[in-house]
């Protein structure tokens, strides 16, 4: 909304460079190119990624294809074949059908230079995919920082093609590893920006602003209601929780519990109330709850 008004703006959160849309459709490309030339069976979930890259895919087509695959399990075919041999026989929408022609229109092409060393392979699917251009029609923070992405991800694909093994395989191989460890690449984000900047409540701590905006001040919102899952501190450390409940006397157990349960909700109010005063005493001039 902020966008189609021309109004700069900037996120603080999760800045995993291998979590940006971007990103991981390049990973799906890449995935789905090396399960076409090595047969490694690891390209199924790519697909599904780039179907619903920007919900190009509507649910009714992804039901489609799913129910093709489901029953075709027998045949043993694979996501690769149905769509590259069998998209006629999968009756999809017209809209879908274009979507997935075109998709595998651009990997048949890109796995004629699935040869090339990687870090050309990566820019080949720039150019082919369009994410090198699909940036470039409006000059907005988030385009921006999406190209310096892909600039840096090719980097890191260079640097891997140089020092490691020369493989396709390994280097999704590696990403993986890196996933699962949970190790996040710093993503490419544009500071000193004079723009609304989107942030949470535990980001903005030591920071002041001109003005703050408060949203989602609603039941269930904020406050959260964080005890229908783990509370946000281990009931082990709540403070005076043993004391508490002794001062309860003798009560059965199904009492206890609930003494816990309610302990737990007005503590946890407290730690709520105090993140909200962060949040309040961030600005300088002017508040806004909303």
């Amino acid at each position: 909304a902020l966008e189609s008004k021309n109004i700069p703006l900037a996120t603080a959160g999760r800045t995993d460079l291998m979590q940006k849309p971007e990103i991981r459709t390049v990973i799906s490309f890449l995935s789905i190119i090396n399960n076409l030339r090595e047969r490694t069976g690891t390209g199924e979930q790519a697909w599904w990624s780039l179907f619903h890259y920007h919900n190009a895919l509507t649910p009714d087509d992804s039901v489609k294809i799913g129910r093709y695959l489901k029953n075709r399990r027998n045949d043993d075919i694979s996501i690769d074949e149905a769509l590259l041999t069998c998209l006629n026989d999968i009756n999809l929408s017209q809209h879908g059908e274009k979507i997935v022609k075109s998709l595998v229109t651009k990997l048949r092409e890109l796995v004629k230079f699935s040869n090339k060393a990687l870090p050309d392979l990566i820019l080949d699917i720039y150019e082919t995919s369009g994410l090198n251009r699909a940036f470039t029609h409006r000059r907005t923070t988030r385009n921006t920082e999406a190209l310096m992405n892909l600039k840096l991800f090719y980097e890191i694909a260079e640097k891997y093609w140089t020092i490691h093994e020369k493989d396709i395989n390994e280097f999704i191989k590696y990403i993986e590893i890196l996933d699962d460890l949970g190790v996040e690449i710093q993503a490419s984000q544009i500071t000193n920006l004079n723009a609304v900047r989107f942030m949470t409540l535990h980001a903005v701590k030591g920071l002041e602003f001109d003005v703050v905006i408060l949203s989602n001040l609603a039941d269930d919102r904020f406050p959260i209601e964080r005890t229908r899952n783990e509370p946000l501190i281990p009931k082990d450390l709540l403070p005076d929780l043993k004391k508490h409940i002794d001062s309860l006397g003798d009560i059965s157990e199904e009492e206890k519990i609930e003494a816990i349960k309610d302990y737990e909700r007005e503590v946890l109010l407290i730690e709520e109330r105090r993140l909200c005063y962060v949040g309040i005493t961030r600005t300088k001039k002017k508040l806004i709850l909303t």
